[in-house]
């Protein structure tokens, strides 16, 4: 859910030429949460891929990344998903269908985390 509303942030904010840039950020794993803040490393995450982020696009982290491929959201690859396709249509199947896409990034260090490799994430074509 959380991928599907950061794509379509970014898909309907992007051409409005009132609003500002946009870039998200997405980490998954635990929270604090006291009084309605949220707090720990992975809220600090999310903010440091929000502002690596390039213009109009969403950056997640590797565990977010792991969670899209393990739930079948996302190919592991591009090469895995052809791999996929032309298994299924050796075998007379439908092929997978994968929702989003993901590309690896740049290596880098952030602060106070050390070095993270975030991930792009993109809605793949004629997905829903």
């Amino acid at each position: 859910v959380a991928a599907e509303i950061a794509l379509r942030l970014i898909e309907t904010l992007a051409n409005d030429e009132t609003m500002p840039e946009l870039r998200v950020g997405i980490a998954f794993g635990t929270v604090t949460t006291r009084m309605g803040d949220v707090f720990g490393t992975t809220v600090n995450l999310a903010s440091r891929l929000t502002s690596i982020a390039p213009r109009d696009a969403v950056l997640v982290d590797s565990a977010f990344a792991e969670e899209l491929i393990r739930s079948g959201e996302a190919p592991a690859s591009e090469a895995e998903a052809a791999e996929a396709a032309a298994a299924a249509e050796k075998e007379g199947e439908e092929p997978p269908t994968y929702r989003f896409g993901l590309q690896p990034m740049w290596q880098r260090p952030v602060r106070g985390l050390g070095v993270v490799e975030p991930w792009l994430l993109t809605r793949r074509d004629g997905a829903p």
